[in-house]
């Protein structure tokens, strides 16, 4: 004999709100490893091109660069390339190994970026200043929010 259907109502609500929250992690998971991948990406490409201007503007060059390390132009040209990423919190190193600061001489350019996961975002370790802690909505806010809960309820309810 089969069950009334008014019995399993319920049912795929309560799978649905089990559910929910790994599909939730899995999405933001998802999205983050993209976002890193971009930032990866719009870090090697920045990289290589300051290499490229500073091997070509070498000594030889009418505004020459290098050979001291961590050029400040090389940063400049390096951050200007930087699509899609907060360029204040990339890090640009360069050195010339052989000390030479020749047109195509060597030359080593890194990057380091600070990247912030999404996910840290709500789940991560508070950072605000102890002396204004985050506080709660004041009553202005919260009464029409709680004034409007009410009545959706209780449409749910019945609907």
């Amino acid at each position: 004999m089969k069950r009334p259907i008014r019995d399993q109502e319920g049912q795929s609500l309560v799978e649905f709100a089990l559910t929910l929250p790994i599909l939730l992690l899995l999405l933001v998971g998802i999205v983050d490893v993209g976002r890193g991948l971009q930032a990866y990406v719009a870090l090697g490409n920045a990289v290589r091109e300051a290499v490229r201007e500073a091997s070509v503007h070498g000594a030889d060059a009418s505004v020459p660069w290098g050979p001291t390390a961590n050029d400040s132009r090389i940063t400049t040209a390096a951050r200007s390339r930087i699509v899609g990423i907060r360029t204040e919190d990339v890090l640009v190193t360069s050195s010339w190994p052989s000390g030479s600061n020749a047109q195509g001489a060597e030359v080593i350019v890194g990057a380091t970026y600070t990247f912030r996961l999404v996910f840290m975002a709500f789940h991560g370790q508070g950072r605000f200043d102890p002396a204004h802690p985050p506080h709660e909505s004041p009553t202005v806010i919260t009464l029409p929010l709680v004034l409007l809960a009410i009545p959706s309820v209780f449409s749910g309810w019945f609907v």
